[in-house]
């Protein structure tokens, strides 16, 4: 890796940081997005559940209700 590649991976690395660390003052704070967006509270509630849902995926796979059927008696005990 030359110097040049080193030193824009750190600075991406450190956008990133910076960027989650506003993200975690805002979420502190109790600020959300700006109201700048013209979204509804209910749109941007949304927005924000469709989000994480596909953050969280594929550990949001619907769990099974269904049980398995139980085996045929063969009559031998």
């Amino acid at each position: 890796m030359t110097e040049a590649e080193r030193l824009r991976t750190e600075i991406r690395d450190r956008e990133r940081t910076l960027q989650a660390l506003k993200q975690r003052r805002d979420h502190i704070s109790g600020r959300d997005e700006p109201a700048a967006t013209g979204e509804t509270p209910a749109e941007t509630m949304d927005r924000k559940l469709d989000s994480a849902l596909s953050d969280s995926f594929p550990g949001s796979d619907a769990v099974s209700f269904l049980q398995p059927t139980p085996d045929k008696p063969t009559g031998l005990r």
